[in-house]
């Protein structure tokens, strides 16, 4: 998943399974309350770009 909107509601949905969030640092801290449910992973802006369906990636992705 990615996109802030779908992200920041699956992350605070009760009974959404978010496996790992593959995410930069900077990403991490500023949301740490929102993902202390799910497992992270800290990645290089690179690794995003590979994963990314987007033209512009996000700072996060979901699994």
């Amino acid at each position: 998943m990615e996109g802030p909107k779908i992200v920041q509601e699956a992350l605070a949905a009760k009974g959404q399974v978010v496996r790992k969030i593959y995410a930069l640092k900077e990403w991490l801290v500023l949301n740490a309350e929102l993902c202390k449910s799910a497992d992270s992973e800290i990645v290089a802006e690179f690794e995003l770009e590979k994963i990314s369906q987007l033209k512009t990636p996000t700072r996060y992705w979901l699994l």
